[in-house]
């Protein structure tokens, strides 16, 4: 079977569609599929990492000039990059006469009127979404939103179109599930103490929260000095200035550059602190306790939801991090509260479920 994607990452866009994508791309190729990426030249793109995981991935040009689709009335429409008719015939100059079994697209930019100028080249297609804020022409729909319910998408797709909705569905290297049993029996004997934290800011960390992590950090006086594993991702530019913060702080900081072990790191830290977004389930499967900064407006619903269930702490200041720090220090039962309630909110195998569902489309199609 093959498989077109059509997803982008860039420093605006962040990384996360484009992890999320090469998950299930690759959990896909496990099972036999010819899978491919499209993607737009974009600053940041991510063409080069989705290749060196063994998958091919087109470049369409980057865009001459900013383009803004406010006639579409699509809140990211600018994300995009070019008119969603352009995009939709370069990408079929790269289907050629392919017809693909499943087409993929996880794009806040592109809505039904892309999908349906691409709909005979594709026998079916699988729109990933979050926002829920456009329609969709699609044969699947995966929101693995926390407590998303399917109705809020019935007059937003077809009446024939299968809503997977839920963190159930969450799309999550196999890893993760892998880890998990250890992960949770060591967090359910843990001495509830904070020896290791993990940093990891999203993918771009355009606006440099690392080093407003690493500054509140080096505010509290730890019982016992913990290591800190700081993670930057492939699209941040403030590599050299991160060294030499974490060289100059009283810290134990190991700065890491665009992991392939997040797993590792997850289940090994007692602590993290991070964005909003996808990794928010990638630490729910591993039970780690969370403190989260949303990074963007898309993460918002998600991790106030998260919160208010106490499967994490949110900050929005250095202020409000050293507080929450604090409390934890003080109140280390937090953690534990913290640790039951994420791990019961997803188990790893969403993307199981999904390629299954997707396999099961096709052959009932045949």
């Amino acid at each position: 079977m093959k498989v077109l994607v059509r997803v982008d990452g860039s420093t605006q866009i962040g990384s996360g569609h484009v992890m999320r994508c090469l998950t299930l791309a690759t959990e896909l190729k496990g099972k036999g599929f010819d899978v491919q990426f499209v993607c737009r030249d974009h600053p940041g793109q991510m063409s080069a990492f989705i290749e060196s995981s063994g998958l091919q991935c087109n470049l369409l040009p980057r865009p001459e000039k900013p383009y803004d689709q406010n006639e579409l009335g699509l809140a990211h429409s600018q994300w995009l990059g070019v008119d969603y008719r352009l995009d939709a015939e370069q990408t079929i100059a790269i289907c050629g006469n392919t017809q693909f079994d499943w087409l993929v697209v996880d794009h806040y930019g592109i809505d039904y009127r892309w999908h349906g100028l691409l709909r005979e080249y594709c026998k079916k297609i699988l729109v990933i979404d979050d926002l829920a804020d456009r329609r969709h022409d699609c044969d699947l729909l995966l929101d693995q939103t926390y407590g998303r319910g399917e109705s809020i998408y019935d007059q937003l797709v077809p009446h024939t179109c299968r809503k997977l909705t839920g963190t159930q569905y969450a799309l999550l290297r196999p890893e993760f599930a892998q880890l998990r049993p250890k992960a949770l029996q060591s967090r359910a004997k843990s001495s509830k103490t904070i020896e290791n934290i993990l940093v990891f800011m999203g993918g771009a960390d355009k606006d440099n929260l690392s080093s407003v992590v690493l500054s509140a950090l080096s505010t509290i006086t730890w019982p016992a000095k913990p290591k800190i594993n700081l993670v930057v991702g492939l699209q941040s530019k403030r590599i050299d200035q991160l060294a030499s913060s974490a060289s100059s702080l009283p810290l134990d900081i190991n700065l890491l550059r665009n992991v392939d072990n997040m797993a590792d790191l997850m289940a090994e830290a007692d602590l993290a602190i991070g964005a909003g977004g996808t990794t928010s389930w990638e630490r729910c499967c591993l039970g780690l306790p969370s403190l989260v900064c949303i990074v963007a407006e898309n993460q918002r619903v998600l991790t106030e939801a998260l919160d208010k269930q106490g499967a994490l702490m949110s900050w929005k200041t250095k202020d409000d991090l050293v507080k929450q720090l604090k409390k934890l220090i003080d109140t280390p039962q937090l953690m534990q509260e913290m640790f039951q309630v994420s791990a019961d909110i997803c188990d790893g195998e969403g993307c199981q479920r999904v390629v299954a569902c997707m396999i099961n489309q096709v052959e009932n199609a045949q």
